[in-house]
């Protein structure tokens, strides 16, 4: 009797357990239907693109347009997973550049083919690439173009787990692009910078660069980098087990790629869903975002990205209790972290091995995955890297103090010039004026003495004229008065008119 009643009891468990599997792969069917017809449409909006760009190619001349055109190809095909064709356009783009001596134009073609190989994980070769951009972009002086040549620098190295040497490049990016006000710069290397703290354990530094990145980008600014901020900003809130907030970030990211078709950041959003689902113990709606992830990581060829979605499959199946389902997957992840040198993805995956071996009773192989483990995890979070980690931060601060204070002090020494050019001006001006005065009072004293000496001549003009005047009357009365005399004279001794008068009449008679 008990043994029919536990039979029946296993068979209501087999049942609902495939009752259960059947929904979940049901709802995966419905989930990655609704997905791929999204796809569909993203997909023909990059083609658009692609089409159009060819379209002008056509009769493009030789010239840096024609340059332009096929960077613009090879990052548009590298986008949609094509990277043979990005390869080809970059290659062409290259070799046109460098005819035509087109340096900016070399340098995007550079940068293309070190994205293509960073994409698929070929790290050295990206480095490779990278750098040669960089010392273009130096030779020409071309600031944004260093900004963005160390900003993937960095992000090579973050890749390979060096953060010491990305952090390194990171901060020299954001240095040259506060210093050139390059606000895009700027923002992507905030969201580079919470990234190293994120992966440090470091929650409210990595939070903080992140919504500075958000600031700085702005509503309208690059749309990718906002939705890739968004996603950062979800891990913060989902490790601190606010999963709602969390929820909103990713939301929020997700709808902006599949605005803008941006697949790799439509994977991203879903696989950061996922782990949000997984952390919250809902594993049947992991394992559906995390299937729908691992498609689109898989067609943009994203290797990185396709082994910690492969681990995290994993380890949604070992804590199912499905343990050979889980350690398959595993496995996958673990081998794809060797090849392609991702450290990251690499110690997740020995982390969930040493987990399932435990769950079955594998000791030793849950102590040596442990070990494996932690030897992964001392490599990228040590002493020595935190050490360096925290010089990186100082030299940034002390730099960007130093830049201040350098500022700050020509602000003063050109001030002070200011100053003392302004001193010399109103110097100058006053001695002008007072030379002006000295030399108005001159002229006023020399016409006054000449006007004096002038008065003073007609003065003594005057008197010599008067006296001359008096002179003249004098003689001229002294003449007058001889002439009466004369005349008194005359007439005392000339006889009178009656006497003639009278002897005329005698002499008649």
């Amino acid at each position: 009797m008990l043994e029919n009643q536990e039979s029946r009891n296993k068979n209501q468990d087999w049942r609902a357990k495939s009752k259960e599997r059947r929904k979940v792969i049901l709802s995966c069917i419905l989930f990655l239907s609704i997905v791929i017809a999204s796809g569909a449409k993203q997909s023909y909006a990059q083609n658009k693109k692609i089409d159009s760009l060819l379209i002008v190619l056509k009769t493009a001349k030789e010239d840096s347009n024609k340059v332009n055109t096929l960077n613009k190809l090879s990052e548009y095909t590298r986008r949609i997973g094509d990277y043979d064709s990005s390869f080809y356009y970059a290659g062409e783009a290259k070799l046109l550049a460098e005819k035509i001596n087109y340096k900016k134009g070399l340098v995007d073609s550079y940068t293309n083919m070190g994205n293509n190989h960073q994409s698929q994980s070929n790290y050295s070769q990206a480095l490779k690439n990278h750098f040669t951009a960089y010392e273009i972009t130096k030779e020409i002086g071309y600031t944004r173009g260093i900004v963005d040549a160390l900003g993937n620098i960095g992000l090579v190295y973050k890749s390979q787990g060096n953060y010491p040497a990305a952090l390194k490049y990171y901060f020299d990016a954001l240095k040259i692009a506060e210093q050139t006000s390059y606000k895009t710069g700027i923002a992507i290397t905030y969201s580079n910078i919470g990234n190293i703290y994120f992966y440090q354990g470091n929650l409210d530094e990595a939070l903080k660069s992140y919504l500075a990145s958000l600031k700085m980008i702005g509503d309208k600014g690059d749309r990718r980098g906002i939705a890739a901020v968004h996603a950062n900003i979800g891990s913060v809130y989902a490790n601190q087990k606010n999963y709602s907030e969390a929820l909103k970030s990713y939301m929020s990211s997700l709808k902006i790629a599949e605005e803008i078709g941006y697949k790799r950041g439509i994977g991203d959003s879903y696989f950061h869903i996922g782990l949000l689902y997984f952390q919250q113990k809902r594993y049947d709606k992991a394992l559906e975002n995390y299937f729908v992830s691992l498609k689109i990581q898989v067609g943009v060829n994203d290797k990185q990205a396709v082994a910690f979605t492969y681990c995290s499959i994993g380890q949604v199946y070992v804590f199912n209790g499905k343990i050979k389902e889980g350690n398959t997957w595993l496995e996958k992840s673990l081998t794809l972290s060797n090849e392609i040198g991702s450290k990251e993805s690499a110690k997740m995956a020995y982390a969930a091995l040493s987990h399932a071996d435990s769950i079955i009773g594998n000791y030793k192989g849950a102590l040596d995955n442990y070990k494996l483990y932690i030897a992964l995890r001392d490599s990228l979070v040590n002493e020595d890297n935190t050490k360096k980690i925290v010089q990186q931060e100082m030299q940034y601060e002390f730099d960007k103090k130093e830049t201040a204070t350098k500022a700050e002090q020509e602000i003063k020494d050109a001030q002070a010039a200011a100053n003392k050019k302004q001193q010399q001006i109103i110097l100058f001006s006053v001695s002008g004026v007072l030379l002006l005065v000295v030399g108005f009072a001159f002229f006023v004293f020399r016409n006054l003495r000449v006007t004096q000496k002038q008065k003073l001549i007609i003065e003594l003009q005057k008197q010599t004229v008067e006296n001359q005047k008096d002179l003249v009357e004098e003689k001229q009365k002294e003449i007058l008065d001889s002439i009466r005399y004369a005349k008194r004279i005359q007439t005392s001794l000339l006889p009178t008119d009656k006497y003639i008068e009278r002897s005329l009449k005698k002499l008649s008679n």
